[in-house]
């Protein structure tokens, strides 16, 4: 598999804060790659130094076969970026923003590449409105239009719909999904659990620390949590039980709980004989979590 990315032993401080601890990654090439952990990870922070925006204490790297601490113009040039918030000209319509973007970014032939762009997102309609006029979700697919006016090899998303409604994000993702089938390597830094779900590759990021890099199959296979499903009159009793003889991780509203280590059912069912307990698969937001306890 060709690599994209390859980092090694990456340093970053800030105020001599280190924020950045010693990470060394791969990043395969066309795949959606999500970036997630606790606020303050230092997940956008390792996304910037990769897109050559930051620039590092220590360490070596590459990005797009680019040196990220000497070529960083060749890299910036050849990445597309999207944060979370609207940063465009809301005094400009759609295809003026788009233009000058493109323009911006040496687009050769800008008002064709423009006008097929945005017949592809759907913008066309709107190609006249004023940016601050239009909804949420397709002020997203401006932003995405934008990101991509200059057909970039690499795509960086900062929680790209943390803002927008279901429907919205379900066509944002059919986009993702394309160009990424296109070859684009997509970058996306998300709490969202359903996104967190449809990206290929996962990197699980808390303190500066990188804690895990894989897939989300491996990522739920890598935890050493029991979760169980429990109903029934003596449910309080039960998880007042559990919190002295266990540790447990997190608790939801359906009454299912992970705990840390081996459960012995059966001895459960025997002690708790109107409750109903059966262990379940742990969810995806428990396997966070106790990552985060790490």
């Amino acid at each position: 598999m060709k690599h994209c990315v390859e980092l090694s032993s990456i340093c970053k401080s800030f105020n001599k804060i280190k924020v950045i601890n010693d990470i060394s990654l791969e990043i395969p090439e066309g795949k959606i790659i999500g970036f997630i952990g606790p606020n303050g990870s230092g997940k956008s922070t390792l996304i910037n130094i990769i897109c050559g925006l930051i620039s590092i204490d220590g360490g070596s790297g590459s990005c797009m076969g680019f040196d990220i601490s000497l070529e960083q113009a060749k890299i910036k040039s050849s990445i597309g970026y999207m944060t979370q918030n609207f940063t465009l000209w809301e005094s400009l319509t759609v295809i003026e923003n788009l233009k000058f973007i493109g323009t911006i970014r040496g687009v050769s032939d800008v008002d064709n590449k423009v006008e097929l762009l945005m017949i592809r997102l759907g913008l066309d309609r709107f190609k006249n409105t004023l940016a601050r006029h239009l909804s949420g979700g397709w002020k997203q697919k401006l932003s995405l239009a934008c990101a991509i006016v200059h057909s970039p090899k690499m795509l960086f998303l900062d929680e790209p719909t943390a803002s927008v409604d279901p429907l919205s994000r379900k066509e944002f993702w059919n986009l993702i999904y394309e160009l990424s089938a296109q070859g684009m390597t997509i970058l996306i830094v998300t709490h969202a659990i359903d996104e967190i779900e449809k990206c290929d590759r996962l990197f699980y990021m808390n303190k500066g620390d990188l804690l895990f890099a894989g897939s989300l199959s491996q990522l739920l296979q890598s935890h050493s949590l029991t979760t169980i499903l429990v109903k029934g009159e003596s449910f309080d009793e039960f998880f007042t039980e559990m919190l002295r003889v266990k540790k447990i991780q997190i608790v939801h509203r359906d009454k299912w709980l992970s705990v840390t280590g081996y459960l012995n059912i059966e001895e459960l069912k025997i002690k708790y004989p109107d409750l109903v307990i059966e262990i379940i698969t742990t969810p995806l937001e428990s396997v966070l979590y106790n990552l985060s306890c790490h």
